[in-house]
């Protein structure tokens, strides 16, 4: 059975692309919040996750214990909320949040699998 990271879209379940999406994704939630700001959804909380995930995400991608752990409940926690969060809305939302939760609970799965230190 071919793997994930083999196939024509194999670059998108790679490490590094999850790490960048996940950035990326507090980018656009920054500029949303920006765009549309609301007492609810501050841009300068945005913010400041943008400049945590970047931390995060370079520590992991150095291999570092702790930020992988932390980066890694992040993900998961992130991505299963936008599966819970994906019963809600439009068909066109509805699918982007189940996109995007499995999406990033598979690459919070795949970067804990892939840790540094891990017992194999």
């Amino acid at each position: 059975m071919p793997r994930l990271e083999e196939s024509r879209f194999g670059f998108l379940f790679r490490q590094e692309a999850f790490l960048i999406g996940f950035v990326l994704m507090a980018v656009l939630n920054a500029a949303l919040a920006w765009l549309q700001p609301s007492e609810n959804n501050p841009p300068h909380v945005w913010l400041i996750s943008i400049f945590v995930y970047s931390v995060l995400g370079w520590f992991t991608h150095q291999k570092q214990k702790l930020a992988t752990w932390a980066l890694c409940l992040l993900m998961l926690f992130s991505g299963l909320l936008h599966l819970v969060a994906g019963t809600e809305g439009d068909l066109g939302m509805k699918l982007v949040n189940l996109f995007v939760g499995g999406y990033f609970t598979y690459g919070g799965i795949l970067i804990f699998l892939n840790r540094p230190g891990r017992d194999v």
